[in-house]
């Protein structure tokens, strides 16, 4: 019985210390410490998009004319004719992997995605 109330014991404690869980990361944290300003911008950018009303598009003023946080700016261009929906959890992904893998001093980075590679995702981040 001892044994019992010992590992119910220990269960109980290792489940009371567990965080809840808070959803996926993508890299944020990691985005979050290298470039600071990098992260904010895309966070206000792509959580633009979380709202049915609110959705981006290539094309489209909130994409074209993109965030600004500090020096950070973050974009999606385009050179096709169609505009393009850009759902906002691959938002995140793709700006995230960009600010961590991009230039070491300063998280820079374009990469071109979307059909035909219409789509142009920029992030500057001057000194």
């Amino acid at each position: 019985m001892k044994l019992f109330a010992a590992i119910l014991a220990l269960l109980l404690a290792i489940c009371s210390t567990a965080s809840a869980y808070e959803g996926p990361d993508w890299g944020r944290g990691w985005c979050r410490s290298l470039h600071p300003k990098v992260c904010g911008a895309i966070n206000t950018f792509c959580n633009h998009g979380y709202s049915s009303t609110s959705r981006i598009f290539t094309g489209d003023n909130w994409a074209t004319n993109g965030v600004r946080n500090g020096n950070a700016w973050v974009r999606i261009a385009q050179s096709c004719g169609d505009r393009q929906y850009v759902p906002w959890d691959v938002c995140f992904k793709q700006f995230y992997d960009m600010c961590v893998y991009g230039t070491k001093e300063r998280g820079e980075a374009n990469r071109d995605y979307g059909r035909n590679g219409c789509q142009h995702w920029i992030i500057n981040n001057p000194p």
